[in-house]
């Protein structure tokens, strides 16, 4: 099962790491070194590497896994 997992954060992640093998999504996608802030009593913030050259596939499985933000009120 959790093969079948990492093989499909890889499709949603991009062209790139929809072929890739399950050790190479770990590396580039799971094994982020990222860092949790909690702002306020629900708000949990997530800061990835500045300039982190896999960013984009990162927010798209992301969003592909939760959605976009909510719009601020």
């Amino acid at each position: 099962m959790a093969h079948n997992l990492v093989r499909a954060a890889g499709a949603l992640a991009g062209r790139r790491h929809a072929r890739a093998r399950a050790a190479t999504v770990r590396r580039d996608l799971i094994a982020v070194a990222g860092r949790t802030a909690r702002q306020g009593r629900n708000h949990i913030t997530l800061h990835l590497p500045e300039a982190w050259h896999r960013e984009r596939e990162w927010i798209n499985l992301f969003e592909a896994a939760c959605g976009p933000p909510a719009a601020a009120a």
